[in-house]
């Protein structure tokens, strides 16, 4: 290999390994967002007290925990770039569906299940049950991709998970302080899509970058 392409190398690899610490942050931003977000689509329908909020933080952490189940699993079979940005997609697409399907469906629950507590329930898990499953998909996959480019596991799981969470206060704070004062709901979820159809594009872009071979 020449000095030339070697450097090269050097190059892509740091554009790659930037590009998914900045991706881990803007999901774990969307993620923890979107559930402060979800309490603005129940509370019409159910309410806003804590039956509301303990269904939108149970399904919230169900949905992070099946997407790291299923994340690790489909990363160690096919720890594909494109595959993670084709992932991703699907939680962009729901995003872009919920303001159009969302008062329909909530309001054929509140009319169909009596029960104020189920109903919330169910609502809250049909909320999040695609997005944050499938947003929950990215610390396990990204591990798994940067495990091909270093040995430090126990330090690369760390500085994923650190740098999701921290993305994950940052759209806490941005959500409730900032944006839902200023804008609706589902303005909010809007951005919130392309956002999240952005960084499903630049993987699809750095699977060109950096071939899936390196």
């Amino acid at each position: 290999m020449t000095d030339k392409k070697a450097a090269d190398d050097a190059r892509k690899l740091k554009i790659f390994i930037g590009a998914i610490y900045v991706n881990a942050f803007a999901l774990g931003s969307i993620i923890m967002g979107f559930e402060m977000l979800g309490s603005r689509y129940l509370a019409p329908y159910f309410g806003g007290d804590i039956f509301t909020w303990g269904a939108l933080i149970s399904t919230v952490l169900m949905a992070l925990m099946l997407g790291a189940y299923v994340g690790g699993h489909v990363a160690d079979k096919r720890p594909s770039t494109t595959l993670l940005g084709l992932i991703i997609v699907a939680a962009a697409v729901f995003l872009f569906l919920l303001p159009f399907i969302a008062d329909p469906l909530f309001g054929a629950l509140i009319d169909s299940i009596e029960n104020v507590r189920a109903g919330v329930l169910v609502a809250a898990f049909l909320l999040n049950i695609i997005p944050v499953t499938v947003l929950g998909v990215y610390t396990p996959f990204a591990v798994r991709l940067l495990l091909q480019h270093s040995k430090g596991a126990g330090r690369l799981v760390g500085s994923i998970n650190a740098t999701s969470t921290f993305g994950s206060i940052t759209g806490t704070l941005a959500t409730t302080f900032f944006l839902i004062p200023m804008i609706g709901s589902r303005d909010i979820t809007t951005i919130f899509a392309f956002i999240v159809l952005a960084c499903a594009v630049s993987h699809l872009f750095l699977s060109r970058l950096w071939k899936e071979e390196h």
